[in-house]
């Protein structure tokens, strides 16, 4: 199984200069593959690599169509990390730190946060942080996630973060 990990993150790590410009990702890709199969085996050790990549979105949603507004499940990192579970809280939560908070990384970061601990132990999570990092505890950015958490991962919408493109 570990070998099958490696193999699948040295997919993404082939593909991720190009997924990183882009900003999206083919269905049915082997990068998309990989990112799903990470997911579904829980791999842990594939978090750093979702987190470069959670602001890729799935190229297959329509964003011309009403039908399909880009919502939390279209960017398939933050599912798969929501998949992987516990051990992408923490460096949820440092993405969060660091990335602009009208940032489609840092609003990602909160709502997958609330997909993987509900919004009550995503909140605690984030305000027992906030009191051992400063910066974050800063009033409007940790108000910006605790409001994304609040809101929830089924709620968010990708037109809500400034550096998002349709195209």
């Amino acid at each position: 199984r570990q070998a099958e990990i490696h193999e699948l993150l040295r997919i993404l790590d082939e593909q991720q200069n190009h997924l990183g410009t882009t900003r999206k990702i083919e269905i049915d890709s082997p990068a998309w593959f990989a990112i799903q199969l990470l997911g579904e085996h829980s791999a842990a050790s594939a978090v750093p690599t979702l987190i470069r990549l959670i602001a890729v979105r799935d190229s297959s949603f329509s964003l011309l169509s009403n039908e399909s507004t880009p919502h939390w499940n279209a960017f398939p990192a933050a599912v798969a990390l929501a998949n992987i579970g516990m051990p992408a809280t923490l460096p949820l939560l440092e993405l969060a730190r660091t990335a602009a908070p009208d940032g489609t990384a840092f609003q990602l970061a909160g709502a997958t946060l609330e997909a993987i601990l509900g919004p009550e132990l995503a909140l605690a999570a984030a305000t027992q942080y906030g009191q051992q990092h400063r910066d974050f505890a800063e009033k409007a950015r940790f108000a910006q996630l605790s409001q994304l958490i609040r809101a929830g991962h089924r709620r968010w919408v990708a037109y809500d973060a400034a550096d998002f493109s349709p195209e």
